[in-house]
């Protein structure tokens, strides 16, 4: 009778069973589209569409907060306890990199250094750590540093209303604002005009220009970094991308022309947008989303040479010396005066910035150039192993310039004429307890001289920029107290940054380097030693430490 009943049970629950088995399908299936869809992961963007692709392309190093690691979009608006993640690319293999978080003017910490660190690159030469946990006490706009060259900013927005319990005590809801990661996308077009002048395109005839490099950098007007970079295909189309949360962001987008070409003009697209310049379209965010197509025109530059500008040597006029006559081989000698190269190490060399007044940054790799007198290298060459009775037939100081933002601008080499000491240097102070006569290095004739010596204009990354010093070379030869080195200012119509590499940089052979000729008149003197001034508060240098000589084997 009991296998009777329970053979009698099982007709009647098959069905519920099969009921269950479908139910449970139905909701397996249901989680795996939930959770199957995919999240917005910097491998599922296009090609060239995130930031690190960008730079990746580029081969510039940059760095982004962003909101993990590994990161789905750069992520500049926190809130208090939440965590801030600094990601990089395109630096050294395993290079050592420096970090700092400064709050800006207008922050909770404004000029202080909120937290630093050091941390190492990856194989690949990125990186990406959590940094920093926002504490209550912060707020307003910081400002991330990597090697004091490379940066970004966030911003922390005030807490909510603090919760306030009724009688129930049931707390009320805190009110916070939500900014989701947007995803802006700008399309357009790069076009010859093949000789349809003031013709808006797309017009009949024009043709497309393909394998045009265009960037995008995205900044506050005045700081900017890229964040995306392509190429335009056979039909001259480009599309560019970009991903985050701010609210206040500024896109840039520059076409960079090609080898044989020059712009013409450039046309913004339907929605909110700007021409800065041939080059150069603005959009701001939150209208940069799909604002419509934009164009660039470019026409073939003229075969006709840009004739080169001759510089001019002012400044403090260099000591007087008879036109030399024919030397001896013999006695004509060429250095390369490079920092850790063939036993020199003569090299002084830094840079100061209104951005961080009382910084001193003689240990960093860089040396930074920025127009509007907001950066200025430092650099200063021990010449005391020359014989003072030499004269000076040619002196060329060789920059490296590593990285830049995208535009030109002019760089003007001056003598400096006040003392100053390396490891103390800043743009207040030309070393302790001894100011500048205006901050910067600024005042003329008594900082440094009212007139460059040599200016040369920058127009592209990872190459040499040269400057002439033969003048001022000649004096520091025959006084070793008269050698201050010399600064860089720069001249230009849009706010841009240029990094030179330093004598402190891994890579010796990128190290500024002097290439000085010289010739002995007379029998050589007796080597005797000699002193720089040393920066006192008074415009007297007193007579300090004795400069390093630099052996040589004639």
């Amino acid at each position: 009778m009991t296998r009777k009943r329970f053979g009698s049970f099982l007709p009647s629950d098959m069905p519920h069973r099969r009921y269950a088995f479908l139910l449970a399908v139905v909701v397996i299936l249901a989680l795996l589209f939930v959770y199957g869809q995919p999240l917005p992961t910097l491998s599922a963007e296009p090609a060239l569409t995130t930031p690190q692709a960008g730079f990746a392309a580029a081969g510039v190093p940059a760095v982004f907060t962003v909101n993990q690691c590994p990161p789905t979009y750069e992520k500049s608006i926190y809130a208090p306890g939440q965590i801030v993640y600094l990601s990089g690319t395109g630096f050294q293999p395993y290079e050592w990199l420096s970090w700092q978080i400064w709050g800006t003017a207008g922050s909770c910490d404004p000029n202080v250094v909120v937290a630093h660190s050091l941390m190492q690159a990856e194989a690949n030469g990125s990186f990406c750590f959590d940094i920093y946990t926002i504490p209550n006490s912060d707020c307003g706009r910081y400002r991330v540093t990597v090697n004091a060259i490379y940066s970004t900013y966030y911003e922390v927005l005030p807490p909510g209303p603090t919760a306030t319990p009724t009688i129930t005590n049931t707390p009320k809801p805190t009110a916070t604002s939500i900014y989701v990661p947007t995803q802006y996308t700008i399309n357009g077009y790069v076009y010859d005009e093949n000789g349809l002048l003031d013709t808006p395109p797309p017009a009949e005839g024009m043709l497309p220009l393909s394998r045009v490099r265009v960037e995008l950098y995205a900044g506050d007007r005045k700081v900017w970094h890229l964040v995306d970079a392509t190429e335009t295909t056979e039909s001259g189309w480009f599309s560019l991308s970009y991903v985050t949360d701010a609210a206040n962001v500024f896109l840039r987008v520059v076409e960079v022309d090609p080898n044989g070409y020059e712009s013409v003009a450039a046309y913004k697209p339907p929605l909110y947008a700007r021409v800065v310049d041939a080059n150069t379209v603005e959009l701001g965010i939150p209208y940069a989303r799909n604002p419509g197509a934009m164009y660039f025109v470019d026409r073939r530059a003229p075969a006709t040479p840009t004739p080169t500008e001759t510089p001019t040597i002012t400044g403090t006029p260099p000591t007087p010396t008879e036109t030399p006559t024919p030397f001896a081989p013999e006695d004509i000698f060429t250095r390369v005066l490079q920092q850790g190269v063939d036993g020199y190490t003569g090299v002084e060399d830094t840079y100061i910035t209104e951005w961080f007044l009382r910084a001193n940054y003689s240990r960093y790799n860089m040396m930074s150039l920025r127009n509007g007198n907001q950066m200025s290298p430092l650099i200063r060459y021990d010449l005391s192993f020359i014989p003072s009775n030499s004269v000076v037939l040619s002196a060329k100081l060789s920059l490296y310039a590593a990285s830049a933002g995208p535009h030109p601008m002019r760089a003007e080499l001056y003598r400096v004429f006040r003392p100053w000491d390396i490891d103390t240097v800043n743009w207040l102070i030309a070393a302790k307890n001894y100011s500048w006569a205006m901050p910067g290095c600024t005042q003329g004739g008594a900082d440094r001289a009212a007139d460059p010596s040599d200016k040369v204009q920058l127009t592209e990354t990872g190459r040499w920029y040269e400057f002439d010093l033969t003048g001022m070379a000649q004096d520091w030869v025959a006084s070793t107290p008269a050698n201050q080195g010399v600064i860089l200012k720069a001249y230009g119509d849009i706010a841009v940054q240029w990094n030179f590499i330093a004598s402190e940089h891994w890579r010796t052979e990128y190290r500024p380097k002097l290439i000085i000729t010289y010739a002995i008149t007379g029998p050589t003197p007796t080597m005797t030693p000699t002193h720089r001034p040393t920066a006192t508060p008074t415009d007297t240098a007193t007579p300090t430490n004795t400069p390093r000589p630099f052996p040589l084997n004639n």
